[in-house]
């Protein structure tokens, strides 16, 4: 990170993240977090005993707006630099993951260069599958990209795309299979 420039957790859970990019030097009013459970935000404040020293910015929200335009998420629109993703975009079915692209590029800056940045479980093929927490779609190497090809054509703007095949874990292999992988990426625009 550069300057003045503003960093998203996407799926902040307890917020364990927000906390480790502050630690890591990334000054705490810089960094924003959305979770879909204020519960997770509250227990993390809880947790991590600092609800009053904080000063990141945290919101409860349903990135697929399902419900309607969510006006505190809509205020960060355009002023979001950094987009952190960990272990999130696979917990979509594919049409729903488009969206959450073609959200995540409505945060994101203006500026050429503004990133998403993150990781998502993945197959050597396409596929969906079934979990105890639901549908969840693990993207090919191509099939991702094709996603964001998608987003950047519904969105009118420009990405480059790069995206490394890593190992997953055991815990993942034995739950989804020998060929689940663990995509890691860089969305940036152009």
């Amino acid at each position: 990170m550069q300057g003045d420039q503003s960093i998203l957790d996407l799926g902040c859970a307890l917020g364990q993240d927000v906390r480790q990019m502050i630690a890591d030097g990334v000054p705490d009013h810089l960094v924003y977090a959305v979770e879909l459970e204020a519960g997770f935000i509250e227990l993390g404040y809880d947790l991590f005993l600092d609800r009053d020293t904080l000063k990141s910015h945290f919101i409860s929200a349903d990135v697929l707006e399902k419900s309607g335009p969510c006006a505190k998420l809509a205020g960060w629109d355009g002023k979001i630099d950094i987009i952190y993703n960990g272990r999130f975009l696979h917990c979509f079915g594919r049409d729903d993951g488009l969206l959450v692209a073609i959200r995540m590029t409505k945060l994101l800056n203006n500026r050429p260069g503004s990133v998403i940045v993150g990781e998502c479980l993945g197959g050597k093929l396409d596929r969906e599958v079934v979990a105890p927490v639901g549908k969840l779609h693990l993207y090919s190497v191509e099939s991702f990209k094709e996603m964001w090809a998608q987003a950047a054509e519904k969105t009118k703007v420009e990405f480059k795309v790069d995206v490394q095949v890593q190992p997953a874990g055991q815990a993942q292999m034995a739950h989804f299979g020998e060929d689940v992988v663990s995509l890691v990426f860089w969305v940036e625009r152009s």
